[in-house]
Order: C-alpha cells, then structure tokens, then sequence
C-alpha cells in the first residue's frame, strides 16, 4: 500500500490516474495524495488527512498557508473541527500569534443558550454522523473586536465553512478571511457567501472517468482548480522550470498561470 502524504517529489505522472494525484506545491514540488471517489463513481477527488501527514508536510503546509495569510494581518485563529485544529495551532505558530481558538463539534454543559449552530453537512457520512458546531464560550472574548481567520485542512462543500460563518455573525463576529491547506474543486463557490476571502496554500481538481488512450482513469477537469485562492502561485513562488503534470501525449495538464491570474 502506498504511503501518502508523506514527503514531497520532483516528478509528475501522467494521466489517466489510477489510485494517486500528484498535486502541485507552492514551492514546485508535488505531493503525493490518495484519489477517492464521489458518490455516484464518475468524480474523483484528491484526498488530504492532515493527522496522518507526516511532520515534514504538516510543517510546509503551514508555512505556505502562514505565508498566503500573512497580508490579511490575521489576530485570532479560529480552527474547525477536527483536522483543522491541527492546522490552526501550527499556522498560528508561525504567525507569531500567542494562541488559537478551536471551534467545537459536541455540546457540553457549560455551553452557552444560542450559541450552537444548526446542524452543518455530515462530516463522517459513512458512519451516520451529523456533528454540530459550538463555539466554546471561553474563546469568545479572544474573538471579539479581532480579525479572525477561520481555518479548516481542506475546502471542497463549503457547508462546515458557511454554518461557521453564520454562527460567528451571530454573535458579531466577522471574520477577515477563511483559510485551508487546499481546495477540493469549487464547489464552494455557490455555498460560500459573496463576499467571502478565500485564501489557501495549494488547490486540486475535481477529477472525471475517463478513457485515455485505452485506458481507463482519472483525468483533470481543470475548470475546478481554483488557483485563484491561491495567493502564493499568484505571485510565482513556484520554482522557474518546476516540472508540471502531463498527459499521455506530453501535452501539459495544468498549464503554467499568466501574469496576473
């Protein structure tokens, strides 16, 4: 069995797919990720889970979204549950920020009248769960008067991102941005509010079935990668002459960005 998310490479594979997507870091390298299929089998999606990263991917992922979140002036990390805790506390770290608040996912005794969520999208649909979201009533006064950045592992729904944000207005907290390591397609693009500040440190595609020179696979859509929420491909981090993923026809997939993207 392949071990994922456990260093980074140089190298690209070609498409079609079959079990694993090299994703395009920051600095030009690629991590290796599990694909994991949709329901319904004709998309796929890149898979990221951040507690079995190993300490050198945990450490770059954070660096590199430290770095995107950087000119928001970030005061207060605010992570959702669970995987994203992990991220909030080492980002926070390299922010220099004294502290993070965790967003919580079970209601305790001591919570708040009001200051529970409806129920937000099934976070572990395989095992019949709908968690729901609480902000702990010792974090509010870290929050308030604050510029928050709410931060999850990954973004690909929107729905945990948006039942946050709905919770936070009511009780008067705005946050400046929402931050994850990476986004899964754009999807969120319809579920996030408007005006909302998407920042991440790398993004993947949604992928589709599909049959490449006789073979059957995985193939980009590229229309889902959204670089755009990727500050540090906008400002051309990545290494001149980095290498980049291929087709079978050594035609390349995900293009370099223009100026200005």
């Amino acid at each position: 069995m392949t071990a994922y998310w456990q260093g980074f490479g140089g190298t690209a594979t070609v498409q079609p797919y079959q079990h694993d997507f090299p994703a395009r870091m920051p600095d030009g390298r690629f991590l290796n990720m599990r694909l994991r299929p949709l329901d319904g089998g004709e998309t796929a999606v890149a898979d990221l889970v951040i507690t079995h990263a190993s300490f050198l991917v945990l450490d770059a992922l954070a660096d590199w979204l430290a770095r995107a979140l950087r000119p928001h002036r970030p005061e207060v990390l605010l992570g959702l549950p669970a995987l994203g805790h992990v991220l909030a506390a080492e980002t926070a770290r390299r922010l220099s920020l004294p502290s993070w608040v965790p967003f919580g996912s079970v209601a305790d005794r001591w919570q708040e009248p009001g200051a529970e969520s409806p129920p937000p999208a099934r976070f572990a649909p395989e095992a019949g769960l709908a968690r729901t979201l609480l902000l702990d009533p010792l974090g509010l006064p870290r929050l308030r008067d604050r510029r928050v950045v709410l931060v999850d592992d990954l973004l690909r729904k929107g729905h945990k991102f948006r039942r946050a944000l709905q919770l936070l207005e009511e009780q008067g907290i705005r946050p400046v941005a929402v931050a994850a390591a990476m986004t899964q397609g754009d999807a969120w693009r319809s579920v996030l509010p408007a005006k909302t500040t998407v920042v991440a440190a790398f993004a993947t595609p949604l992928l589709r079935l599909a049959v490449v020179g006789g073979k059957t696979g995985w193939v980009v859509r590229e229309d889902t990668v959204a670089w755009d929420v990727c500050p540090l491909f906008r400002q051309g981090l990545a290494r001149p002459g980095a290498p980049r993923l291929v087709t079978a026809n050594d035609q390349d997939v995900i293009a370099d960005l223009p100026d200005g993207a």
